[in-house]
C-alpha cells in the first residue's frame, strides 16, 4: 500500500503540543520529547567534560525507520560538552539522524552543564489555516517565556523575530542574533511549530512513495536505502488540553 497524503478534515481545531524535559542526575542528563506524533527518550552519560554514552529510545514514531536511527547518536560519545551549538549542526550533520532525536541529545547535552536539575519546555501552536493569526507560545518550567504571533508562517510579533520565517531560514538567523537560554528557548519553539505540520494531513499506514521524494535527504528515514521501505504509522496522539505529555502511553 502507497501513502497517499488526504487533508485532515479536522484541521484548524486542534493544538499541537510538544514538551521536552531534561533531567541531570550523577554523571548523566536524561532527556525526555512527546509531541502529537513522537515519543523519544534518551540518557547521555559525562565525565564532566564530555560525553562518554548515550542510549536513545523512540517510544511512539511517526514512521517504521525512525528507530533505527537512534543507534547512530553513537557517534556523539567523545563530544565536549562545550561545544557550540554552531559546531554541533555544523556541515548539515543532523540530516544523518532522526532529526527530533539529534535535537534531544543535543537539548541534554546543553543542560548537562547546568546548575539546574530539571529543565521542562513546554511549546503550543495551535492549527494554523491560511491566514489565521496564532500565538504559539512557550513556557519553560510552567512560566510564559516566549510567544510569536504567526500568520502564514510569518512571525508578526514581537521584535526581534517580526518578519522571520518560521519555517526557512529561521536557525541560522536564530543561531547568529541569539546567545544563551534566549537561542535554546527560540529554537525549541522553532522544532514545535515545525512539528505542528503534522495536523495538516490525515495519518494512514503505507510506504511514502512519490511523496517520500519530497523529502529525499531530509533525515535518516528520507534516506536511501530506508526510504524506499519506510512506512508510515498510527503514532499521532491529541494533547489539546496539554494532559498526558511526558507520560509516554
Amino acid at each position: 500500500m502507497i501513502y497517499v497524503p488526504a487533508p485532515d478534515p479536522e484541521y484548524g481545531q486542534h493544538i499541537c503540543r510538544r514538551a521536552v524535559r531534561l533531567t541531570n542526575v550523577d554523571g548523566a542528563t536524561i532527556g525526555e520529547l512527546e509531541d502529537s506524533v513522537h515519543a523519544i527518550r534518551c540518557r547521555v552519560e559525562h565525565d564532566g567534560v564530555r560525553v562518554t554514552g548515550i542510549e536513545a529510545d523512540f517510544i511512539r514514531q511517526p514512521m517504521s525507520t525512525c528507530g533505527s536511527a537512534m543507534a547512530q547518536l553513537g557517534n556523539l560519545v567523545g563530544t565536549p560538552l562545550s561545544t557550540p551549538l554552531s559546531e554541533f549542526y555544523a556541515d548539515g550533520r543532523a540530516r544523518l539522524h532522526c532529526t527530533h532525536g539529534y535535537d534531544l541529545v543535543w537539548w541534554a547535552i546543553a543542560h548537562a552543564s547546568r546548575d539546574e536539575t530539571v529543565r521542562r519546555y513546554d511549546c503550543a501552536t495551535p492549527d494554523h489555516p491560511p491566514g489565521l493569526e496564532v500565538e504559539v507560545s512557550l513556557r519553560v518550567n510552567d512560566l510564559p517565556t516566549l510567544s510569536w504571533r504567526v500568520v502564514d508562517d510569518i512571525i508578526q510579533g514581537p521584535a526581534p523575530f517580526a518578519g522571520r520565517h518560521v519555517m526557512k531560514g529561521f536557525v541560522g538567523w536564530a543561531v547568529d542574533t541569539l546567545e544563551g537560554d534566549a537561542l535554546e528557548a527560540a529554537l525549541v519553539l522553532n522544532k514545535g511549530y515545525f512539528t505542528s505540520q503534522s495536523h495538516l494531513y490525515l495519518q494512514k499506514p503505507g510506504k511514502m512513495g512519490e511523496i517520500g521524494q519530497r523529502f529525499r535527504g531530509t533525515c535518516w528515514t528520507y534516506t536511501s536505502p530506508r526510504l524506499e521501505v519506510t512506512e508510515q504509522q498510527l503514532s499521532r496522539r491529541n494533547f489539546d488540553n496539554g494532559e498526558g505529555l511526558l507520560e509516554f502511553r
